[in-house]
């Protein structure tokens, strides 16, 4: 038992798993930066651009993880075994790290065996020489793969939303 749950047993406290859950969260934050970085603060400084990256992914995680859990609620269920998101090339999401954050997110959550199933969406614009959506040329200039035209309007490659969940009963 951790150290958040002895503190509510020592209290007299039934149901530590809930309670613990009501009082500290799904999640535990301080614990999750202290497994994705161990060495600590000061070491942070020396690679603040992959930590920047790892702790966008986490936050984006942890976003999830209380979506589905709202959504669980809602909907009077208490588990998910899959939770299926899309993700464009655009959304500056690292999809390896997402996946790694969610399982840290996950860990006390009734989402820790869930898995994310992550859809990568391709970048297209709308030509408007053309006068239609069409997929870029060579990425990350973003050109008619058709016709070669240039496009300031991005069509699709910037989504990050859930767009299901596979519901255990």
């Amino acid at each position: 038992m951790d150290s958040a749950k002895c503190r509510l047993a020592e209290r007299g406290e039934t149901n530590v798993e809930d309670r613990y859950v009501d009082e500290v969260g799904q999640y535990r934050s301080a614990d999750l930066f202290a497994v994705l970085f161990p060495w600590g603060p000061s070491t942070l400084r020396q690679d603040e651009e992959n930590v920047s990256r790892e702790m966008h992914e986490l936050s984006i995680a942890l976003s999830i993880v209380d979506g589905v859990l709202e959504e669980l609620r809602t909907r009077g269920v208490n588990r998910a075994s899959v939770v299926h998101l899309r993700v464009g090339k655009l959304s500056g999401v690292d999809t390896n790290a997402l996946q790694f954050s969610y399982g840290l997110a996950c860990q006390q959550a009734v989402l820790a065996e869930s898995r994310l199933a992550i859809e990568d969406v391709d970048v297209t614009v709308f030509c408007e020489a053309c006068g239609l959506e069409r997929p870029v040329r060579t990425f990350p200039i973003l050109s008619c793969a058709e016709c070669g035209a240039s496009s300031q309007r991005v069509a699709r490659g910037q989504e990050l939303e859930i767009t299901g969940m596979e519901i255990v009963a």
